[in-house]
């Protein structure tokens, strides 16, 4: 049975959603950080048709995908960004805009941490990085030697990962 529960933020559906779950998101978004430790989630984007007027009086519509941007919470100054322990987290049809992230929970100094046999897929998404303005030490993306770790980038995905003193730490091959 599929079971239809509706958040009045991202953040909440996270942390509310079981292990296996999909959180579809319908708008633009923000979120202040995700956290997952035994606990795999697909964040589905379900594109909207937009339909804008040229000068010419003629109409042109587009698909856009939500966008999920990182923002610091509220009187935090540091941008949250993704913690995977044991957990697989899927992005499928979406926008995401980790700029200025370099911090997860146990690490200040990356944007994306995964451990303990974590996976991050990405499914016909865009995602992206910026570090510029941080640490010269800030990474994008780092795999700690516990476990095996993986980045898909799957179905046309684009990963954009800009000014970071490495893109991917300890990624072996990757």
């Amino acid at each position: 049975t599929t079971t239809t529960t509706k958040y009045t933020s991202f953040d909440e559906a996270v942390s509310k959603a079981n292990d296996g779950d999909t959180i579809e998101v319908i708008k633009d978004a923000t979120s202040t950080g995700i956290d997952l430790q035994n606990k795999n989630l697909t964040i589905k984007g379900t594109a909207q048709t937009v339909t804008t007027t040229t000068d010419s009086g003629t109409e042109e519509k587009t698909t856009v995908k939500p966008k999920l941007k990182f923002v610091a919470k509220e009187g935090q100054p540091q941008i949250f960004g993704i913690t995977l322990r044991g957990s697989n987290l899927t992005f499928q049809n979406m926008d995401v805009d980790m700029t200025g992230a370099s911090s997860t929970t146990y690490n200040k100094w990356n944007a994306v941490c995964m451990s303990h046999d974590a996976a991050l897929t990405l499914d016909n998404t865009k995602f992206s990085m910026d570090g510029t303005g941080l640490a010269t030490e800030a990474h994008g993306i780092y795999m700690a030697g516990r476990g095996r770790n993986e980045l898909n980038v799957n179905n046309h995905s684009t990963l954009t990962i800009n000014n970071c003193f490495n893109v991917c730490g300890d990624c072996g091959s990757a």
